[in-house]
């Protein structure tokens, strides 16, 4: 169990590219725990692409497989995640075929409400049924995967993404796809510059870019970035070339009180090495309405899910730790956490 668990998170991170037939096959086997409906429709993709390659599904497919589908089926939850996450395993099991259609729409609504990740596996299904392109903002989502990750998560019927426009990733990462080789200070400054799509003076800029401000340096690494081909205006600094960024999407989907993509989208701190006193100060503030927007929410799923990627959060796990019912099967491991980070601030 621990190293399928470790294959997949390396998988996922697009560390690893094929899985091991036996250990998934074990996995099937032993896998009776009650939150099974929340592995199931990973577990049916990665048998029918990545290890047995199944083309129909069918009860000699994979018996194993098809014996964990009726258990879930003969032991339904009440919840709505665990119902919407068993449709949606039914209906992957079920592509291409056009009966899957029907599951992965009644999968959607509480996937959307409440799990943007799998909304996103559900929605790339239906599109590739139908032949058309995944709309806003899943086709963000898939853009900002890894390539490995998004083979797993999009049907190789799906019509093609448009990765012509570059984007920047930064929640957790550094990169902008289709350029390598950008410094740190190159991505920092396209970041702020992105941060002011109403132009910002040099002077501001360099206050932002840098901890003690250097106007030579700034022209110099605006010099850098146009001979890469980015299009600069002067006076206001303002960024003309097209790029799509995560944290934009991240504050557009907060805007639009979309909730669950937005924490989809948050992989972690944005360029979490910087030190540039604009980049901290952009950070801060994309963490806080983050956080306001979970601790604002009834329900304890995204406040768990924001507690994960900022695991040194004391408030986020304390008010977690509240939230969260003593019969969840995740209170011990958070109560444990909570004591620990609460004894490291003393």
């Amino acid at each position: 169990m621990r190293y399928y668990a470790l294959w997949l998170s390396l998988l996922l991170q697009g560390m690893q590219g094929q899985a091991n037939p036996e250990l998934l096959q074990a996995l099937l086997k032993h896998s009776r725990s009650p939150l099974l409906a929340y592995d199931l429709p990973l577990l049916v993709q990665l048998f029918k692409h990545r290890v047995l390659s199944i083309a129909q599904p069918s009860s000699t497919a994979h018996p194993h497989l098809t014996r964990l589908l009726r258990a879930a089926r003969a032991q339904p939850s009440r919840e709505p995640l665990p119902q919407a996450l068993l449709a949606l395993a039914e209906g992957l099991y079920r592509y291409p075929q056009l009966e899957a259609r029907p599951l992965l729409e009644e999968s959607l609504p509480a996937l959307e409400a409440e799990w943007a990740e799998e909304a996103l596996r559900a929605v790339a299904h239906l599109c590739a049924l139908e032949g058309q392109p995944l709309p806003e903002p899943y086709r963000s989502m898939a853009c900002s995967l890894r390539p490995e990750a998004r083979a797993l998560f999009l049907p190789a019927e799906l019509p093609t993404l448009n990765l012509t426009t570059p984007y920047l990733e930064t929640l957790g990462k550094a990169q902008l796809q289709g350029y390598p080789n950008l410094r740190p200070r190159s991505l920092e400054l396209l970041t702020l510059l992105l941060a002011h799509p109403e132009g910002i003076t040099g002077e501001a800029l360099a206050h932002e870019l840098y901890s003690e401000p250097n106007p030579q340096a700034l022209k110099t690494e605006l010099c850098r970035l146009r001979q890469q081909g980015f299009d600069i205006q002067n006076r206001p600094y303002r960024l003309l070339t097209p790029i799509e960024a995560d944290f934009l999407k991240l504050q557009e989907a907060l805007q639009q009180n979309q909730l669950h993509p937005a924490l989809a989208l948050y992989q972690g701190p944005l360029l979490p090495r910087s030190q540039a006193p604009g980049v901290e100060a952009l950070r801060n503030r994309i963490e806080e309405q983050l956080k306001r927007r979970v601790l604002d929410h009834p329900d304890p799923e995204p406040l768990y899910r924001l507690a994960q990627k900022l695991p040194d959060d004391l408030a986020l796990w304390e008010a977690l730790l509240q939230r969260l019912p003593a019969q969840d099967p995740r209170y011990p491991a958070v109560l444990a956490w909570a004591r620990r980070l609460s004894a490291q601030y003393r």
